[in-house]
């Protein structure tokens, strides 16, 4: 039997990476891989899913997916109480969240980062820019730190202060002609302790101008926000908390918990 058919979903197991399904009009059952290729993205096919395809062999080939299950409604429940409890903090999730649960339900957590995760993550003001320069080597950090903490009502006025050979050794105040040490509890593979100091300074700063956002840690950075915002987001598992900086194969994140559930 050759050429194009469609074929209904009826098991999608994670363990052994294929899903059974039956040919429509025939009913004889065949599989498919449980993660197709879809406009460039691997997609994972769910019970009840129509797809279709061509059997070469014993396994379906070519599948698209012609009429997707909808995603859990337990799974678009939580969604709609998270988006309601961050909305009080100004991180927006999609309205209607339908089509985003879908395509959480679905994407493929073997190569794709957390589509929620870094929804949430690139709301938040962070100190460090990971994809530009490493933090002892970004020559920009001073001004984005300068700069977030105005926006959220202070001034710090400080400058780097880098040794012969260009590494960094702390900051000054220039106005208040003070120094900021470099943190002693952090390296060039953990930078965040690093700038443990300088970001207290910010942050006292902050708190004379009793402005509600602090630079808060986390497990690679610091981000500006209210520190009740940032402690929901670690309960919730959405940003990784400064002590998992050490352990990161056991953080599975707030929608790795909720999928594993399901």
């Amino acid at each position: 039997m050759s050429g194009l058919r469609e074929y209904a979903v009826t098991s999608a197991e994670e363990q052994n990476g294929f899903a059974r399904c039956r040919d429509i009009a025939t009913g004889v059952d065949t599989q498919c891989d449980l993660y197709v290729p879809i406009s460039g993205e691997l997609l994972r096919v769910h019970v009840d899913d129509r797809i279709s395809g061509e059997v070469h062999g014993t396994v379906l080939q070519l599948v698209a997916i012609l009429k997707q299950a909808p995603p859990p409604a337990s799974l678009v429940e939580e969604l709609i109480e998270l988006r309601r409890e961050l909305s009080g903090f100004e991180v927006v999730l999609p309205d209607p969240i339908e089509p985003f649960a879908q395509h959480l339900w679905r994407y493929y957590k073997k190569q794709s980062p957390d589509p929620l995760a870094a929804l949430v993550a690139e709301q938040l003001t962070q100190l460090f820019d990971w994809s530009d320069d490493h933090p002892l080597e970004d020559c920009g950090l001073v001004s984005r730190l300068a700069s977030a903490t105005a926006r959220a009502g202070s001034q710090v006025n400080l400058v780097e202060k880098r040794d012969e050979n260009g590494d960094l050794e702390g900051f000054e105040d220039v106005k208040k002609r003070s120094q900021v040490p470099m943190g002693q509890h952090g390296d060039w593979e953990q930078p965040v302790g690093c700038f443990a100091p300088v970001v207290e300074y910010a942050n006292q700063s902050l708190e004379a101008a009793r402005s509600v956002e602090r630079w808060c840690e986390t497990g690679e950075n610091y981000v500006l926000a209210d520190p009740e915002l940032v402690e929901m987001l670690f309960e919730k598992e959405l940003v990784a908390p400064p002590e998992q900086a050490q352990k990161p194969k056991r953080w599975k994140g707030w929608l790795g918990r909720l999928i594993a559930k399901l």
